[in-house]
């Protein structure tokens, strides 16, 4: 498998080109310029905290890919992540028809050691005019399991949530645009499934 590494460019021509790395992966995209780092600081000056600055330094890391989603950009929330409960951020009260707006960055940086990766999740509930963000940082790395790419993220040493997809192509990249399976941990520890995140466009700094 191979790391694929991406360029700025203000076009939506996509740039491909590798280097061999043993038991790693690259990924593939496609970039608007400034776009994705203007979401970026636009969600995190409305919720500064140690997660979010700790999310930013991994987001803006040279190499590091972005995956993105917004209601108000790529269709209705039941587009953009139609899950069934959102306990794996302590709202299990929560599910996509009660929330009127949801904003999704989900970060890959393959490093020496592995591929670190975070997720932010800002939404807004239904009759609240409140943007409310939670964050979550990978407590296993990413791999690619049986032409599957894995991601294990949660809060401290808490494992919370599983995000998987086969939007791969034959090198074992992942795709410019991912539709990613969700699952959360029920009692037992064992992975339940609540839904997908339909449409995450990728972008890299």
């Amino acid at each position: 498998m191979k790391h694929q590494k991406w360029i700025l460019v203000l076009s939506l021509i996509t740039v491909f080109f590798g280097v061999s790395c043993s038991n790693q992966y690259r990924i593939s995209s496609t970039d608007q310029g400034s776009f994705i780092l203007d979401q970026l600081d636009q969600t995190a000056a409305s919720a500064s905290s140690t997660e979010m600055n700790r999310f930013l330094q991994l987001a803006k890391t040279p190499g590091a890919a972005i995956y993105y989603s917004d209601s108000e950009v790529y269709g209705p929330v039941l587009s953009t992540a139609s899950l069934a409960s959102f306990a794996f951020i302590d709202r299990s009260d929560l599910w996509y028809g009660n929330i009127d707006y949801i904003q999704l960055f989900y970060v890959d940086l393959l490093t020496t050691e592995g591929s670190e990766t975070a997720m932010m999740i800002s939404f807004r509930e239904s009759g609240s005019e409140t943007l409310q963000t939670k964050i979550l940082f990978g407590t296993r790395k990413a791999v690619i399991d049986n032409g599957e790419y894995v991601a294990v993220l949660g809060v401290g040493d808490q494992e919370k949530l599983v995000l998987r997809t086969r939007y791969l192509n034959d090198a074992e990249d992942l795709e410019p645009v991912l539709r990613m399976d969700v699952f959360d941990f029920d009692a037992a520890g064992i992975e339940s499934y609540v839904g997908q995140f339909s449409t995450m466009v990728g972008y890299q700094l």
